[in-house]
């Protein structure tokens, strides 16, 4: 999968649970891939490192909540609070 195609399924998440941080993360490195897709053999390289680097990321944050005894927050399900169909666009 490429790192777009996870900030969509970050985003999906993000409707029932508060995925703000992973969001955030895959922002960024989509900035990098878009510099980075030209070269199909950098880009493998890249995917791969990236991949690992998220995963750890995201293992971080599951141990920091794991310390605190806390769960992934839940977003409201009020109207106010879920994203508007335009929000998964990726451009």
């Amino acid at each position: 999968t490429t790192i777009e195609q996870e900030l969509l399924k970050y985003r999906l998440l993000n409707i029932f649970y508060n995925r703000e941080n992973e969001i955030k993360f895959l922002e960024e490195l989509l900035s990098e891939e878009l510099n980075v897709i030209n070269n199909e053999e950098k880009h493998q390289e890249w995917s791969k490192k990236t991949k690992k680097k998220f995963n750890h990321y995201r293992h971080e944050l599951k141990l920091e909540r794991r310390r605190e005894k806390e769960n992934i927050p839940l977003n409201s399900l009020e109207k106010d609070s879920v994203p508007k169909s335009s929000d998964f666009y990726i451009f």
